[in-house]
């Protein structure tokens, strides 16, 4: 029998007594005939006893068949069921957890009310019938605090749901995979033995993906799962996924050239308007034609006459879901792109270093290189300093936007860490190894990518000769499908294979990674490879650009490749809103401690900021806009911030249902509750369990089926035998009702008897 906690209505257990009915009647009209014995008969005695024999297992299954209709009954009607548990208990369910996904794509519009207001709807409805003191619940956003009452930790099911009003889209990235690791982790520690687990997302992959991986191998047998999708899928939706920006060095007077990519999320064609705005004014509009889950780009030009900071956005119609509809920028227009250039010179003769080859290169109307430790070139826009390997790690990193990094040694930790925040903080790395470049020593110093380092390759052995002049490899393929070789795109394959190659170091790049090879040697060599690394990117070559391990620095492609790769790194890489939504990490400056103020979009109190140098600073920014830095110590200064959401948030890709199952297979209980109206009645399923009274009505009416079969079937064999009672003993057979009746221990005698 079930414990008293697993009934519904436990006083119908009353009904047991019933049961005995049947055995009560049975026993009252239980009769016993007179034996009388017939000598003449004597030989029906064994056929007889057979008969009665089978009658009384039947009488004797109709008995059984009849209490165990009631006792059925009795039990169905006190409303049995099994716990989702593996132990049972009574009383309420005391240990709640809500998975609330509150990433991006749930702030699209559902008819009146946005995803995440039905989510809250739904844990209200979860929530609801929970007394304090009896059960406790948690809410658990997938972004955003956890560090308030009935957020982040089980407590109260009041401050539960009065949580739930200050939960917010949160546009950063969320991952549901780290809610769902501290609300199992929650209910764990709770230490109740009925632990309830529900699951409110619209399955957008972006925000499940690493879910899986989280709960694999995962075993809860005490934890009952339920997974409630909210609208899935977004309808008739755009966005706007990136936002490039391509210029001459972001230099005043130079044409910018502003790229805007369209993704279109519904399954037909659709012609999208897109407009740029400017330093609050719209200076263009087009109008797109983008196929249905396809991209189309859409091209704006724009030239800034004053120097200083610019921003705006470029922007589409508002739908269901608005915040993807625009996309920030904020650019600085200069008079002139400051460099870096990093050589011990090798020779007093100035045209014997490689840093003079660059140097005309980068500013060709500039200044000779006089040898000091830092000297600028005026001429173009590009300007380049000089100084030696031994000032880099006191040197302001942050003034500069690329470094050429000129025959290397092995840097020092400081000096690595220095160079690789720089590129983090998105600045661009040129790597040129020569003489003095220990290739092993320098990648395990620096870090390679496939280690997490900034280096789109590891540098090996040296290869050639660099006085044998007669043998010399040459550059076979040119990578013009990459976004860096993009200027080149039309170029004479032959400008490239002129270049001879006398010496140079081993290029090994990682099989997986974004790391890409944009020079590539006849026999397979690496010359030129890339590779992005936080916010910047890094070049490596594998030859020294001095005019002996190779020609390449005479050849007309220098001069224009060396200006790309500054174009590139003054535009930040080329994107021009990098930063996503959430946690922003950036450097301000490599000498000098920061103290200033953050202003945050729609907000007019800035909050105080401040940095020691070479720190990073690190603050939230909870929406997409610009944020302002400004500071006036040690000396004025100011930084415009574009912040984005993350574009993943806009795919509309939904996890699978039987991805899910399988997610949560180690869980005692998984429901997938498609219908959210019916959500109550999933609620009680979970805390009730199975339900057990439909399953017992239906055994009662089999039993009852069975009764009356078993029933008939005795009545037709007594009207099959008493003829031949009657024929055999030419008379009434009297005892055959009784035998109906009575179970005694003469039942055979009593038929004989009967008979006259």
């Amino acid at each position: 029998m079930l414990p008293l906690g697993m009934f519904a209505n436990p006083a119908f257990l009353f009904g047991l007594a019933a049961s005995a009915i049947p055995v009560i009647i049975h026993l009252t009209w239980r009769k016993r005939s007179r034996e009388v014995l017939f000598p003449s008969l004597k030989f029906l005695t064994v056929s007889a006893r057979r008969t009665a024999r089978r009658k009384r297992v039947t009488e004797l299954l109709l008995l059984l068949l009849r209490c165990a209709m009631l006792a059925l009954l009795a039990v169905a009607l006190a409303g049995p069921f099994l716990r989702a548990a593996a132990i049972p208990g009574t009383g309420a369910p005391s240990a709640v957890a809500i998975i609330l996904d509150n990433s991006l794509s749930m702030n699209a519009r559902a008819g009146a009310m946005t995803r995440l207001d039905l989510a809250k709807r739904a844990a209200e409805r979860i929530l609801s019938g929970l007394p304090d003191g009896r059960a406790r619940a948690g809410i658990f956003p997938a972004g955003g605090a956890t560090d308030g009452p009935g957020l982040g930790a089980l407590g109260r099911p009041s401050d539960a749901r009065a949580a739930l009003a200050s939960i917010s889209v949160w546009r950063g990235r969320a991952d549901l995979s780290a809610a769902a690791r501290l609300a199992v982790s929650a209910l764990d520690g709770s230490g109740d033995a009925v632990r309830e687990l529900y699951v409110l997302t619209d399955m957008q992959r972006a925000t499940l993906k690493d879910l899986p991986a989280v709960l694999e191998g995962v075993k809860r047998e005490n934890v009952a799962a339920c997974v409630v999708p909210i609208e899935p899928g977004i309808a008739r939706n755009a966005a706007i996924v990136a936002l490039d920006i391509r210029s001459r060095g972001n230099l005043v007077g130079a044409p910018f050239g502003f790229e805007a990519s369209v993704r279109n999320f519904d399954t037909d064609p659709a012609d999208i308007a897109v407009e740029l705005t400017v330093d609050g004014e719209r200076v263009a509009s087009r109008t797109v034609k983008v196929a249905g889950g396809g991209t189309a780009s859409v091209s704006f030009g724009h030239v800034f006459r004053d120097t200083g900071w610019h921003e705006g956005f470029a922007s589409l119609p508002s739908d269901c879901l608005p915040d993807d509809d625009r996309r920030f920028f904020a650019v600085e227009a200069r008079s002139t792109l400051p460099v870096l250039l990093v050589e011990a010179p090798a020779s007093s003769i100035e045209f014997r270093n490689a840093s003079y080859y660059l140097a005309r290169a980068l500013d060709p109307a500039g200044a000779a290189v006089a040898g000091s430790a830092k000297d600028a070139f005026a001429g173009s826009g590009i300007r380049p300093s000089l100084i030696a390997p031994d000032s880099l790690a006191a040197e302001d990193l942050s003034k500069y936007r690329a470094i050429f990094w000129i025959n290397p040694s092995t840097p020092s930790a400081n000096v690595a860490a220095r160079v690789r925040d720089f590129v983090t903080a998105g600045g661009c790395l040129v790597v040129f190894p020569g003489e003095a470049t220990r290739g092993p020593e320098f990648t395990a110093m620096l870090g390679a990518s496939d280690r997490g380092g900034p280096l789109p390759a590891s540098i090996g052995d040296r290869f050639g000769d660099p006085s044998d002049r007669e043998k010399f490899l040459n550059i076979r393929d040119v990578a013009f499908e990459s976004a860096a070789m993009a200027p080149f795109r039309g170029t004479d394959r032959s400008a490239f294979e002129g270049v001879r190659v006398h010496a140079g170091f081993e290029l090994s790049l990682p099989r997986a990674g974004t790391s890409e090879p944009l020079l590539t040697l006849n026999d397979g060599r690496p010359f030129l490879c890339r590779g992005p690394f936080g916010s910047g990117e890094v070049y490596l070559f594998c030859s020294t650009p001095d005019g002996v391990w190779t020609n390449f620095p005479l050849k007309q492609v220098f001069l224009p490749m060396m200006h790309v790769i500054c174009h590139r790194a003054a535009g930040e890489g080329g994107e021009a809103a990098k930063l996503s939504t959430g946690r922003v990490r950036l450097r301000l400056s490599d000498k000098e401690d920061i103290e200033g103020e953050l202003f945050r979009p729609g907000e007019p109190a800035p909050v105080k900021i401040a940095t020691r140098a070479g720190e990073m600073l690190e603050f939230e920014a909870e929406r997409p806009g610009i944020y302002l830095l400004r500071w006036k110590s040690p000396r004025p200064g100011e930084r415009r911030i574009a912040v984005n959401v993350e574009p993943a948030e806009s795919d509309p890709a939904a996890m699978g249902e039987d991805e899910l199952r399988k997610a949560f297979s180690g869980f005692g209980t998984f429901l997938f509750q498609r219908d959210v109206s019916a959500l109550d009645e999933t609620v009680a399923r979970i805390r009730e369990g199975l339900r057990l009274g439909p399953l017992l009505m239906a055994l009662v009416l089999v039993l009852a089926v069975a009764e009356s079969f078993l029933a008939n079937r005795f009545r037709g064999w007594k009207a099959a035998e008493s003829p031949e009672r009657e024929i055999g003993t030419g008379g009434r057979a009297t005892g055959a009702g009784d035998l109906a009746a009575g179970t005694g221990d003469h039942a055979e005698s009593n038929a004989l008897a009967g008979t006259g």
